[in-house]
């Protein structure tokens, strides 16, 4: 009766032990989804970081030649375009010596002025892949995009997030660029603005 009481002792201690490693890979599992949820925006609409695709239909056939410099943006050639509505902006950045049309950091702000020369396009407003729009809490961004790497905050609080680890990193290198960031601008604690894209070297 002894023996029979051991063996069986000693098959529950058995079962018990085998089931705690697929507990722990079900964490796993629950982390990446927590990880893959933060993924960089490449993306507004249509139109794609480093991508000439949808270029024409969104932004015209012509954007080379409307690319223009201004000071804000350290003087890399840029163009904008409106929404439907002409109450949101559209800015797509070009890095010298990049491929034509083929556009390195996008902006999306409130217009706030008349501009005959930046025209409206069908989009009611600009959305990333990861439904960042204008208008969004800063929680709202959080859940979406977790904790920023530094946050500044004042009349405008701005939430900054990079990727600058090359060497191990899969996304910077099939984008051939040192780093990535995506900066967001909140007032009364809803976005205003957002701009990402990857740095010049």
């Amino acid at each position: 009766m002894k023996y029979f009481l051991t063996i069986v002792l000693g098959t529950l201690i058995f079962i018990s032990c085998s089931e705690k490693p697929s507990k722990k890979s079900d964490d796993k599992s629950a982390n990446s989804k927590v990880v893959s949820s933060s993924k960089p925006d490449i993306a507004v609409g249509k139109i794609s970081l480093l991508s000439s695709k949808n270029i024409d239909e969104y932004l015209g056939k012509n954007s080379m030649d409307r690319l223009t410099k201004v000071e804000e943006s350290k003087d890399i050639p840029n163009l904008s375009v409106l929404s439907s509505d002409k109450s949101q902006k559209l800015t797509v950045y070009f890095h010298p010596g990049g491929k034509a049309k083929e556009f390195s950091e996008f902006k999306v702000n409130y217009n706030t002025q008349s501009d005959k020369y930046t025209k409206p396009i069908s989009e009611n407003e600009f959305e990333t892949e990861s439904k960042i729009k204008l208008g969004i809490s800063i929680d709202d961004l959080k859940t979406i995009k977790g904790e920023p790497k530094n946050t500044y905050v004042g009349e405008i609080t701005t939430l900054l997030y990079k990727i600058d680890d090359y060497k191990n990193s899969k996304f910077l290198k099939k984008y051939n660029y040192p780093s990535y960031y995506a900066q967001y601008k909140f007032k009364d604690k809803k976005l205003i603005e957002f701009k990402f894209g990857f740095e010049l070297p």
